[in-house]
């Protein structure tokens, strides 16, 4: 069975399947792996219990954007896309601000990865 893809100018294609979910992910399992030497050097074994509470914490936050993204399969522009549409209830200005907010937080969020990796290398 093949499948057609409908293209509507203006809307974002969103063609992705568990490859691309893997290969993003394993890109943030390469950048945590310059930190476990340092992270086991500094803290001894308490690091692989923060570890494992992080990792946790990491596949909580997974499962509450995969819940956003059911409840909002027709947006592909995550985190800001799905505070803009939880917020639109408080008023368009809220929302648009709350989308702002969510854009500039994800963006603060992976720009000081590559500095303190290479930092750390």
């Amino acid at each position: 069975m093949k499948s057609t893809l409908v293209v509507v100018p203006g809307d974002l294609v969103k063609e992705s399947n568990w490859w691309t979910a893997f290969t993003i992910g394993l890109a943030g399992t390469i950048l945590i792996l310059g930190l476990v030497g340092y992270a086991l050097v500094a803290l001894g074994g308490v690091a692989v219990t923060l570890f494992i509470i992080l990792t946790l914490g990491g596949v909580f936050l997974c499962f509450c954007l995969a819940e956003l993204a059911a409840a909002f399969p027709d947006k592909a522009g995550g985190l800001p896309s799905y505070a803009f549409e939880t917020l639109k209830p408080l008023g368009t200005v809220v929302a648009k601000h709350g989308g702002g907010l969510g854009v500039w937080a994800y963006w603060l969020g992976w720009f000081t990865v590559a500095p303190i990796n290479a930092y750390l290398a």
